[in-house]
């Protein structure tokens, strides 16, 4: 996989990148690049892309005032619906649970 470069999963998050992109850039088959992803993080591209944009959408949401939709959108999401779910799925709650929790601690 000489050709694959790890920061374009960073920059990635903001892309719809497909596991058959990457794998052409890192000349190999997209089956092969899938299941070795898969063993050395434990999940999925696609699951491991939508954790980095939560993550990135958490960061977004202390450090600004923006509207939950319009971090959604900045960070790779269809809408904030989308968001909303992925975020739930990682944190428990609700991106504005998570802002109103956080905000007020400071």
């Amino acid at each position: 996989m000489a050709g694959a470069n790890p920061s374009m999963l960073a920059t990635g998050i903001y892309l719809d990148l497909k596991l058959s992109e990457l794998a052409e850039r890192a000349g190999v088959h997209p089956v092969h690049l899938g299941r070795v992803f898969r063993r050395y993080y434990g999940q999925s591209l696609s699951a491991y892309l939508c954790a980095l944009r939560v993550e990135a959408a958490r960061k977004h949401l202390l450090g600004s005032v923006a509207p939950v939709a319009q971090i959604a959108v900045a960070c790779g999401f269809y809408d904030q619906a989308h968001l909303s779910k992925a975020f739930k799925q990682q944190f428990g709650m609700t991106p504005g649970e998570y802002r109103k929790i956080h905000s007020s601690s400071r």
